[in-house]
């Protein structure tokens, strides 16, 4: 069965986006008071002299079901980037045509090769620009990137990795690495003994990167989870799952590579 998502969604972030690129100052070359506003960040003063390109990047596009409505309810043409892992994924959105109006005269940057008309397509965060001035999004991202799954012992903190069991996968104990114990002592809050912990050292490294790439603007994630305190009922087993045509799946080891793997992202 094929669902259709509601544009709703990407029209409600395009009133955030149009809100931000008010805020940081109109693009190159342009004037309006916003252009002297104090932005939040790692930014200083937006000043007519030195605005660059509004950027709206989405990370992990998928078919572009967020993207297009979103680019359909924005009052202005952003510089547009996707990043998407999935070649199937990147084939699908350099396909596209475009679904969205562009103002009189507005400036369509140049993309080789397939790439959408105005879209430019990437496999990785880190081939993004450094000084981007916009805004970053990722939907239900953070919950799919790779996790350590450590337990709290009497002992300290030990990790469980995959291992054999006979033609099986199975978690096995082992040590837990000076990473893992520094960042279940910070972020994993309550967690019983036995309990289990899912440490999301890979999502820290892109938060890092993303944050890294702009220079004014906002990152926007959209994901779900809770605080450390409320996760703390679900340590005793965990939060590690998959998923298959939005039902709970089998264990993550049992069909591997056949079913979403997420868990659920502690927010303090």
């Amino acid at each position: 069965m094929t669902l259709k998502v509601s544009p709703l969604f990407g029209e409600t972030l395009a009133r955030f986006v149009d809100e931000e690129r008010e805020r940081i100052g109109p693009p190159a070359g342009g004037k309006g008071p916003a252009a002297e506003q104090r932005v939040g960040g790692p930014v200083g003063e937006a000043r007519d002299e030195d605005q660059s390109p509004f950027h709206l990047v989405e990370v992990g596009a998928g078919s572009g079901s967020l993207l297009e409505p979103l680019l359909e309810s924005l009052s202005f043409t952003p510089e547009v980037w996707v990043v998407e892992a999935s070649p199937m994924a990147r084939e699908a959105l350099s396909s596209l045509e475009p679904p969205y109006p562009r103002p009189s005269g507005a400036a369509v940057p140049s993309a080789p090769g397939k790439d959408r008309p105005g879209i430019r397509i990437l496999s990785s965060l880190d081939d993004l620009p450094d000084h981007l001035t916009g805004v970053i999004i990722a939907n239900e991202l953070i919950d799919n990137l790779p996790v350590a799954v450590a337990v709290r012992t009497e002992d300290g903190w030990r990790e469980r990795w995959v291992g054999g069991d006979g033609d099986d996968l199975a978690l096995v104990d082992a040590p837990a690495r000076a990473e893992v114990v520094e960042w279940c002592e910070r972020f994993a809050g309550p967690c019983p003994l036995d309990g289990y912990v899912e440490v999301q050292l890979a999502a820290a490294d892109w938060l890092e990167t993303a944050i890294n790439k702009l220079e004014r603007g906002a990152l926007v994630l959209i994901d779900y989870g809770d605080t450390a305190e409320n996760l703390e009922p679900r340590r005793t087993e965990g939060t590690l799952r998959t998923y298959r045509a939005h039902h709970l799946g089998p264990h993550p080891l049992d069909e591997p590579g056949e079913t979403d793997i997420t868990v659920d992202v502690p927010a303090g």
